[in-house]
Order: structure tokens, then sequence, then C-alpha cells
């Protein structure tokens, strides 16, 4: 910019005058015009304050010790492959740390390529934008690569400290900016906090789990492709080489997450069917999930990282040391906020639900709005979580941020992803799961996809549009504005059921459940037509393979209201009763209704629970023996009974 100065020293004295300040790059001139006369001094360098960019977690590549050009993480080329093992060496030890030394830092993952396509600008062009406006690397420009895997706490006390202290002695700065992605927010809240003489002077937030996020609990109970859809890593092993991460038990949402006024955030794990066995069933509270976690195998000792973490940081203010804090949040996209699990399909395998809430596609919106008392707030829209830092208007609002002298200056026109206002944030669209045998892909008008493909990587090329597996369960978020076609190919016989539910500002209006639509073969296939950018009600199958989609199914039940918030489970009593004599017993089942849900229908199992039919009428035994019934209840929300038995003898 230019600035006219009130006075200007000259070599042989002083004059009164016009001037100015010029600058280009690093270079700063000074030009000045008076008696008749001008000048313009030689062009010198202006120094500016070092800035360290932070990732977050899987944000470093991690190679190999012995062969320290082997990559370990990402190592897109083994992840183009089917098989993850070789992601086993990531593993650590039941106290959280290395049990050997076999990985050592590489640089921080600025982009992905492969084959010579860009699979994912991450910081690379921040980077490039930081560069163009005066920062150099390793001059005045530095990264911090670090093991994500360890504990939070450490690698702020430790690698992160040591940075900053080399950063310093190497520039002689006495303060430097810090630029800090997701995870890595809490490494540079930690390092203020233990070290209240902080060196920090502008520090700038981009998706920070603040008070955690759900996503780590899928992480560490179902597995997750950790945001590399492009790729074939398998979920499986994220969830094995993720068990002793004190990291990502830090990432669960800590006791200020939980807001009992909002159904988004009063929990984030709903046990309905009691999976831990442990009586407590409903929406858990922060002490009930915990035990939840500890009584599904998860390692015990670094769930108590989370708490002893976020006792530290959920309520710390950075500014409270003079730090002067900026805060960029994603929003406007379905993000992972309650996981439930209904119930145990006739195959063994659980069927789950899962509600998204606002957020940026990892970090719910509460989370990342939590950095009290920052100097200002941004939201941002339009990509993931993962490629925030380096997204159009965010990376030109970081770097005129790090500019700044005093208020900051950006052109909010010219980036109309970018706002002071939350307004830019609305949530609404559809969710459509999918649950037991069968694919879930969506498709809009120009035929970008979201869902597997026929490699088996995920896409999610809908801008705005989310993916998750949950088992055999399968959940797409699509926003609302398109005609979308929603498609899915039986992998298995059996049945399948099917949810599509209608989001407006955040809250769910109407759901719309399919119970045990018939898979006959894995040629038959289903499909939702979108109509008026509304999902039609019918889906519509084909069983024989040739895409004529002949039969149409007809919701079980469409709820709306107050229906939409009950998540117990119906009650079937049994009542046996001798008919003529001891040599014919009856068994009569009587469902109640489901607090104000009605029954969608009662069934039982003669065999053990491999075969299930529909109960009608009484069940009449009149040939000598023992029998072992097994029984339950569906209501028309698809909340499923636990399985009961009754034990029959006729003699």
């Amino acid at each position: 910019g230019t600035t006219t100065p009130s006075s200007i020293c000259m070599s042989g004295g002083s004059w009164i005058g016009t001037s100015s300040i010029s600058m280009f790059g690093n270079g700063v001139t000074l030009s000045a015009t008076g008696d008749g006369k001008s000048g313009t001094s030689n062009s010198f360098n202006l120094k500016k304050k070092p800035v360290i960019i932070v990732p977050g977690i899987t944000g470093t590549r991690l190679n190999e010790n012995i062969f320290p050009n082997l990559e370990v993480w990402p190592n897109v080329f083994l992840l183009a492959f089917p098989g993850d093992e070789y992601l086993e060496e990531l593993m650590l030890g039941n106290d959280g740390w290395p049990t050997n030394s076999l990985i050592i830092l590489g640089d921080i993952v600025r982009e992905i390529t492969f084959l010579g396509v860009n699979h994912g600008h991450f910081f690379d062009e921040l980077i490039g934008t930081l560069t163009s406006n005066g920062y150099v690397d390793d001059t005045n420009l530095f990264v911090f690569p670090y093991d994500w895997r360890l504990n939070i706490s450490y690698t702020a006390d430790n690698a992160f400290k040591d940075k900053v202290q080399l950063i310093k002695g190497q520039t002689g700065a006495q303060e430097v900016d810090v630029v800090a992605h997701s995870m890595g927010g809490l490494v540079v809240k930690k390092y203020i906090q233990d070290y209240p003489q902080s060196s920090i002077d502008k520090f700038i937030d981009i998706a920070t789990p603040h008070l955690g996020a759900p996503k780590a609990f899928k992480v560490l109970a179902y597995g997750d492709d950790f945001d590399q859809g492009e790729w074939l890593l398998d979920s499986g092993a994220v969830k094995e080489i993720s068990q002793n991460f004190s990291s990502m038990y830090q990432l669960l949402p800590s006791r200020n997450y939980f807001d009992a006024s909002s159904t988004d955030y009063m929990a984030y794990i709903n046990d309905i069917n009691d999976y831990d066995n442990n009586y407590v069933t409903g929406n858990l509270s922060y002490d009930q999930s915990i035990t939840f976690m500890e009584n599904t195998d998860r390692n015990a000792t670094l769930l108590d990282d989370n708490d002893t973490l976020h006792a530290d940081l959920d309520d710390f203010n950075p500014n409270t040391y003079g730090i002067k804090a900026f805060n960029i949040v994603g929003c406007g996209q379905g993000t992972v906020g309650v996981i439930s699990n209904l119930s145990i399909e006739e195959n063994g395998s659980d069927q789950a639900d899962l509600r998204y809430i606002n957020g940026d596609g990892t970090v719910p919106l509460r989370s990342a709005l939590a950095l009290d008392n920052a100097v200002s707030t941004y939201y941002a829209t339009g990509t993931s979580h993962a490629l925030l830092p380096s997204f159009n208007g965010v990376k030109e609002l970081v770097s005129s941020i790090l500019n700044a002298t005093s208020t900051v200056q950006f052109d909010f026109s010219s980036h109309p992803n970018i706002s002071e206002s939350n307004s830019i944030c609305g949530f609404s669209g559809y969710t459509i799961s999918l649950h037991s045998p069968i694919t879930l892909n969506a498709y809009d008008e120009k035929g970008n996809h979201v869902g597997r493909t026929e490699k088996g990587n995920i896409e999610t090329n809908i801008p705005g549009a989310s993916y998750d597996e949950i088992g055999t369960n399968k959940f797409i978020f699509l926003p609302k504005g398109h005609n979308y076609r929603v498609t899915g190919q039986a992998t298995g016989i059996g049945h399948f059921n099917a949810r599509v539910k209608t989001i407006e500002n955040g809250e769910i209006v109407k759901s719309a459940y399919y119970d045990q639509i018939p898979l006959v073969s894995t040629s038959t296939s289903m499909k939702i037509d979108f109509i008026n950018n509304e999902p039609g009600d019918e889906i519509k199958i084909d069983q024989d393979g040739v895409k004529e989609y002949k039969a149409k199914v007809k919701p079980s039940s469409i709820l709306r209201g107050e229906q939409l918030q009950i998540k117990s489970r119906p009650v079937t009593s049994a009542i046996v009763k001798s008919e003529d004599s001891l040599y014919q017993v009856g068994l009569t089942l009587s469902p109640s209704n489901n607090n104000g849900l009605s029954i969608l229908k009662t069934e039982y199992s003669l065999d053990n629970g491999k075969t299930w039919n529909i109960y009608s009428e009484i069940l009449v035994f009149d040939k000598p023996g023992v029998y072992r019934i097994k029984y339950r209840s569906v209501d028309v929300a698809g909340n499923v009974e636990v399985t009961k038995e009754k034990v029959i003898e006729v003699k």
C-alpha cells in the first residue's frame, strides 16, 4: 500500500514536502518531493514476522526409519491398491507410545498427486498465496511436521515449543504468527496455556474441533477412510491402527460438547439396543459414553486423556495473554452428529442410524466456534474440512489477516463463500440411508457422484454432500436444490431397510421408513428419483437386473413432528395359555403402543433367529416337546424391540 508520513529525515537535514512509501513484494522505497526537487531512496527489505503452519491429524507424512525414503503415510501408490497391511507400522502400544522407532517425520502433506494428477490441495495453495505476498520458505514461512498419533499435550510441550524457539533464534524475531488447521489448533492452544509468556502474536485457527467431534468415535468404533475418499483405504484397517492413538481419544467430544437443550448436541451416542449390555439405553451422557466405549473394547487408559486435555482447554482464552486469535470455521455440510444402534439383523449385522448436523463434514459447527473471545470469526462454505486451508477465499483471508497492521482488509464481495455472518451457513437437505446388503450412490443433474465407485473407493464429487458407512449401513447427505438420482445394487440375498429424511434449517422435519424390501438376488437394484428437487416417496425396484424398475415400494410409515424424536423401543407381552388340556398350548403376542408410535409388525422365530415370521394370530403348539420362541416388535419409526424368548413345554 501507500502512505504519507508527516515528515521525513534526510541525510542533509529536514524539510516539509510531499512523500510516499511504496512496497513491491518485500522491497520498500521512499520517494519525496519538495522545493522543486525530488528524490528516491534505495530499496530496502520489509521484515515480515515469521509464520508457522501447523497441520492436523494425518497432516504430516510419516516415513520408515530404516528406509527413510519409503513413505508409510499417506503413500498414495499403496493406497491405490487393495490391502492396507503396511499401515500396521503406524500402530502404537497400549500406552499410546511407539513400541519401536520405525517411524520418522517427513514434510507436512501440502498436496497429494498420483501419476501427475493432483488429488487434493491441502496446504500448497495457501503457501503459494503467502509466498506471492512476500513470505519466503524457511526465511519467514515455516511448517511444523509432527507425529499426529501422539498425545496433543506432549506435542505442544516438546516438539512445538522447540520449533518456536528454533525459529525465533534463526530469525531474531521476538514473536511468531501461527496458522493452525484442525487438531493443530489444539496443539497451539495447549502450548499457549503451558507457556503463558507466549511468543505468539497472531493465532489463525482453521476448523479446529475445540470441543471434539463425533467422527473420532466413528473412527474408533467402526472405522473411517480418514477423508482419503479417492483411495482404497480400508475403514477396518483405520479402526485397527487408530485404537491406541492418544490424539484420537483426545478428539472425542468433551464434557462441554453436550447441550441438553439441543437435539444435535445432547448426545453423540444413542444406545437404543443396549449394545454394551449394561442396562443403560438412550442418549448417553459424557460419562456414559466413556463407559460405553470401555465396554466395547476401546482403550480405557487413553479414554482418560480426553477429560484431562479438555478440562484445561475448553474454556481457555488465548487473548488473556495478549494473543490476537482469529477463527475460521467451515459450515453448511453434513457432519456426523449422532450415531444410534437400532438392532441386530438376521445376518448378524448391526442396523445403525446416523444424524447429520451442520459443520464442515468433520467438525460440528458448535465445536469449531468454541474459541473464546476471538478477535474475529469467519464462516466458509463450499468445501470439505481437509481442504479448507487452501480453499479459494480462505487462503486470501489468511494472508489478509497476517498482513494487517490493525483492521483486517478483505474483499468479501470477491469471495461470496466467506462471511463474517453465519447467514451463509444454511443447512438443509436430505439424508438417505440403506441398511444391510446393498450399495448406495447418488448423482446430480451433471452426473457428479457420491458413493463408492466400481473400484471400491469413495467419491464425494457433489459440493456439500457427505457419505459415510457404519458396518453394513450406508448414509448420504445431499444438499437441497438439485434433482438427484439415488441408486442401490444388492450385494447379497435377503432384504434391506431404508430411510429418507428431510432436513430444513438443521431440523429433521420428515422421515420416510421402508421396512424389509426383498433382495431376491444380487441382480436386484433400486432407485429413488427426485422430482422438483424433492425425493419421491416411492422406491422403485428391479429384481431381475434389466433396470426396468417395475415394482414400486411405498413407505411403511412417514413421520413428522414429535414422532421423529421418539427413540425408545416397543415392548411386547407374551401370554401362554393351555388349550383344552396340557397337550395343547397357545402363545399370544401383544405389543403396546410405543409412546405414540403405532406398531408396524410383530415377528417370531422358531429356529433361534435364523428365520422370522410375521405374527398375525395366536400360535398353537400341540405336539409334545420343548419350544423356544424368539419374538420382537418394530414400530413405524423402525425402532426394534430387544429380542425376547419364551420357552413352552407341551407334554
